[in-house]
């Protein structure tokens, strides 16, 4: 008897410590294709924070569906660049040996501005796609007529 609760609170013991030491990024990330515009906003800044780079970048989403980028810092905020969604076109380009990723935004007028740099290949495409489709499903206001994307037709 004494051997089947010993055998039984060891299987117990071993069962709870297999769920520690793993990391959290391995949880679910939510599909960027399903979230609304503040949930792809949300997750831009999110991929933003995680890239842990000398900027503290925020993202903000304007009615006039501009992209506003801003860097925090102790005692302010800087506005970095206001990026109008409509004529962006974001790019993701890989440099220094594929170590470093930055999304790019060629802007209507023709000017690059980065969006976003990190390390890491997933939160830069990541922060690709969600770039991509905070432009494609941005409606202007007093465009309240206009018809949101529906990829079923």
């Amino acid at each position: 008897m004494r051997t089947r609760f010993l055998a039984a609170a060891a299987l117990a013991l071993a069962l709870a410590a297999c769920t520690d030491g793993y990391p959290n990024t391995d949880a679910p990330t939510p599909d960027l294709i399903r979230l609304d515009q503040p949930g792809r906003l949300q997750a831009l800044n999110e991929a933003a924070a995680a890239a842990a780079s000398e900027v503290d970048w925020r993202f903000r989403l304007r009615p006039d569906c501009t992209l506003h980028a801003e860097r925090r810092r102790l005692f302010g905020v800087d506005e970095l660049f206001v990026l109008p969604l409509s004529g962006a076109d974001p790019q993701l380009r890989a440099s220094d040996g594929a170590r470093r990723f930055e999304l790019v935004a060629t802007a209507a007028d023709g000017r690059e501005l980065s969006v976003f740099a990190t390390r890491s290949r997933v939160d830069a495409l990541r922060a690709e796609l969600a770039l991509k489709l905070l432009r494609r499903d941005c409606r202007p206001e007093g465009r309240a007529g206009a018809a949101a994307y529906n990829p079923r037709g």
